[in-house]
């Protein structure tokens, strides 16, 4: 295909693909079979899959579909974007030169197949699909890691660990100075101070403020956790006698849609004094 030529066919593919009907634009290029071609209008082909067959929709049929096309038109393709599709399973298998997948806002996603395969991927964008639960074994090999979690919680590294421990620290210290407020002599303090101590405050933030490391979203949550957890999920958390002590106060952090994030402690001998206030 000389240039003059293959620049009619791409005005041409271009008004099929930005159209309301972009299938034909899909069916040109199937037919043509030019891999220069399908390269030229790479972007315009991947945005129309994903407005025809990927943003919310839930119908495995017509996302199977949608890869398909990807797959036939682009079997190179190193970048794909699903955001806001509501699959359940995703196989990405034949997709092996993929470098960055963002399959944020997937909420139904439960599973995603041939991950593992996939060496050249670097980049995975997992924010708010809160189904997913990945094996270690699949995402071992990733670099860079947005919104990942397993059955127990938000998997995060020491950074953003630390981050979220200062403001835990200030939860305590908040509460210390709520009781210093309260109490009109030490010793009510101190009986106050002990009914926190080998006792957990329990704090939630949107989703968005673990990626985004911000703490504005901050709620206390006063009911029990057995009433919003699981059995497994509780047993995942932090216990007193083993992680904490009787005289430590326990903060622990999760998502609104109760995600466990890191916990934070402090013994008594470290809580400011009355008198510090």
């Amino acid at each position: 295909m000389n240039e003059k030529v293959l620049n009619e066919n791409i005005s041409k593919v271009e008004q099929l693909l930005k159209s309301d009907t972009p299938e034909a634009g899909f069916e040109l290029l199937k037919s043509l079979n030019e891999p220069e071609l399908n390269q030229a209008v790479s972007e315009l082909i991947k945005n129309a899959v994903n407005n025809k067959y990927f943003e919310g929709k839930s119908d495995q049929k017509i996302i199977n579909e949608g890869l398909d096309i990807l797959k036939k038109l682009l079997p190179k393709i190193t970048t794909l974007s699903m955001i806001g599709c509501y699959m359940e399973s995703l196989d990405i298998s034949n997709f092996s030169e993929l470098e960055s997948i963002d399959l944020s806002g997937c909420d139904c996603l439960k599973e995603i197949k041939g991950l593992n395969g996939l060496s050249k991927l670097n980049n995975l964008d997992l924010s708010y699909t809160s189904s997913l639960e990945l094996d270690t074994n699949d995402y071992s090999h990733i670099k860079d890691i947005k919104g990942l979690r397993n059955k127990y919680g938000m998997v995060s590294n020491e950074y953003k660990k630390e981050y979220f421990w200062g403001h835990l620290w200030r939860v305590i210290e908040d509460k210390i100075q709520e009781l210093v407020d309260d109490c009109s002599d030490e010793e009510e303090y101190e009986d106050g101070l002990n009914e926190y101590l080998g006792s957990s405050i329990i704090i939630t933030i949107d989703e968005s403020d673990f990626y985004d490391e911000s703490f504005d979203s901050r709620r206390e949550y006063f009911e029990p956790l057995e009433s919003v957890l699981s059995k497994e999920q509780m047993d995942y958390l932090p216990k007193i006698g083993k992680d904490y002590q009787e005289d430590e106060i326990a903060v622990f952090l999760f998502t609104g849609n109760w995600n466990f994030i890191t916990s934070f402690y402090r013994p008594k001998d470290d809580l400011p004094g009355a008198d510090e206030f």
